[in-house]
């Protein structure tokens, strides 16, 4: 999919809002109630809960896929030591819907984080710079090696938060990305040691003299 740039209208209103709204870090945006720096140990549970299903779980991935007769969508969620860092929500309408509707339930849904430009909030300038109207590429490398250490590490050195809410069309829409990050679960999952960064004590006592 590729992104379009938002009406000007949409802009207008969005560059005048920011200016004098800020994310809560008590109330970030949420996909079905699961929001970044949340701890969470049964991610594939919740997901199921509200209607997911074939999930995947793979080491500090949760991959759940939803398909109804108007749009499929995948959710991605990425965690270490059980907090979660990513959040990806993809949605494809079978069908294009009004441009109109969609805003309407994403302003519902997201009335802060909906009214910055270009739908998107980052304390990171170049983070916001790299990944504007390119979400996608984000959180790709940590999705294709969620268990890597250097790529977490790298992650999370590039980009310290970031929310977005990506439209796919003008008039109408053929769909939507969701990405919500933050790097802090990482950088105290390296800080204590845990997850993937967990040492591992097995080499040593394996060793004999």
């Amino acid at each position: 999919m590729t992104a379009n740039a938002p009406a000007k209208n949409e802009t207008k209103v969005a560059a005048t809002s920011s200016k004098r709204m800020a994310l809560d870090p008590a109330n970030l945006p949420a996909i079905h109630g699961l929001t970044v720096e949340r701890f969470e140990h049964d991610v594939k549970g919740l997901l199921e809960k509200v209607g997911y299903k074939d999930c995947v779980v793979e080491e500090t991935k949760t991959v759940c896929s939803l398909e109804k007769d108007s749009l499929t969508e995948t959710v991605s969620v990425l965690t270490q030591d059980e907090k979660i860092y990513g959040l990806q929500r993809e949605v494809s309408f079978k069908n294009p819907a009004p441009r109109a509707a969609i805003m309407g339930k994403l302003l519902e849904a997201y009335p802060v984080l909906s009214h910055y430009e270009n739908m998107t909030a980052s304390e990171d300038k170049t983070c916001r710079i790299t990944y504007l109207n390119n979400s996608g590429e984000l959180l790709k490398e940590a999705l294709a090696k969620p268990a890597q250490p250097e790529a977490l590490r790298q992650l999370s050195d590039n980009c310290t938060d970031y929310h977005s809410l990506e439209v796919f069309g003008e008039d109408t829409v053929s769909g939507l990305r969701l990405v919500f990050y933050s790097s802090q679960p990482i950088k105290d999952a390296i800080e204590n040691r845990k997850g993937v960064f967990q040492i591992s004590s097995k080499s040593a006592q394996d060793l004999t003299f």
